[in-house]
C-alpha cells in the first residue's frame, strides 16, 4: 500500500449517494475547515473529508436493522472507500508543507484498519491490521501527540483507539494501551461511557467494544488504573 508513494485523487462514485445518507456533520464541517487552515491543502483536505463522510454513511447503514442500500451496493462503496484510502495514505511525505499535514497519513491508515476491521471482508485481516498498526505507531512516533490531540481532538483519540484495536493480539497492544489511556486522560476522560459521547459526533461505534477486542481494552484499564 506504501510501495509507490503518489496522489491522485480517484473519479467520482459511479453511482449518487443514497438520499438518506447524512451530508457533512457540524463535527465534519469543523474539521474540513480546521485541517485546512491547519495545512494549507484544500483538495487533500476535501478527499479525506469526503471519505470520512463515506465511512461515517457505511457505518450507520451497517448497524441498521435493515439497510437502506442492497448487500453489493455497501460492498461497492466499501471497496471504493479502500481505493481512495490508499490514495490518501500514498500522498508523498515530501511534498507536506508542515507536520500538522501528517494528519492525512495517520487518518488514512486508521480509516484503513477501521474498514477492514468494522466493514470490510474478514479474510483481509490478520497480517493487514499487523501493518496498519505498525504504520499508525511509526507515524505517531514522530510527532508532538499533544499538540495534535490539541489540533485535532476527537480525530487524533479515534486513531489512537483504532490503531490499539488493530494491535490486539500483537507487540504494539501494549504501546498503543499506555498512548491511549495517556490521551484519554488529557481531555478528562476516564470511562468508556466519556470516551463513547466524545467521539459520538466523530464516529464511534458500540462494536469498538465488543468481545473481539477485549484484550485491548483490558490493556487500556490496566494501563489507565496506574495512572489513576
Amino acid at each position: 500500500m506504501g510501495s509507490k508513494p503518489r496522489f491522485g485523487f480517484v473519479n467520482p462514485t459511479p453511482h449518487p449517494d443514497p438520499k438518506h445518507w447524512e451530508p457533512y456533520s457540524d463535527t465534519g464541517l469543523r474539521y474540513r475547515t480546521r485541517l485546512y487552515n491547519l495545512t494549507g491543502l484544500q483538495e487533500l483536505t476535501e478527499e479525506t473529508m469526503e471519505v470520512y463522510r463515506i465511512l461515517r454513511n457505511l457505518m450507520a447503514e451497517k448497524h441498521r436493522t435493515k439497510m437502506g442500500i442492497t448487500k453489493e451496493e455497501f460492498e461497492s462503496y466499501a471497496d471504493q472507500l479502500m481505493h481512495r484510502l490508499i490514495h490518501i495514505v500514498q500522498y508523498n511525505g515530501s511534498e507536506l508543507p508542515n507536520q500538522n499535514a501528517l494528519i492525512f497519513g495517520l487518518f488514512g491508515h486508521a480509516a484503513l484498519a477501521h474498514v477492514t476491521t468494522f466493514i470490510g471482508n474478514p479474510a483481509r485481516r490478520g497480517s493487514v491490521l499487523e501493518l496498519m498498526s505498525t504504520r499508525i505507531r511509526a507515524s505517531l512516533e514522530v510527532i508532538d501527540v499533544q499538540s495534535f490531540q490539541i489540533a485535532y481532538p476527537e480525530m487524533m483519540l479515534w486513531i489512537i483507539m483504532v490503531g490499539g484495536l488493530a494491535s490486539t493480539g500483537t507487540e504494539n497492544q501494549g504501546w498503543f494501551a499506555e498512548l491511549f489511556s495517556e490521551s484519554c486522560l488529557a481531555v478528562g476522560i476516564n470511562r468508556i461511557t466519556e470516551l463513547a459521547l466524545f467521539l459520538l459526533e466523530f464516529l464511534w461505534s458500540d462494536s469498538y467494544i465488543s468481545p473481539v477486542c477485549k484484550e485491548f481494552w483490558d490493556d487500556f484499564a490496566a494501563a489507565h488504573a496506574r495512572k489513576l
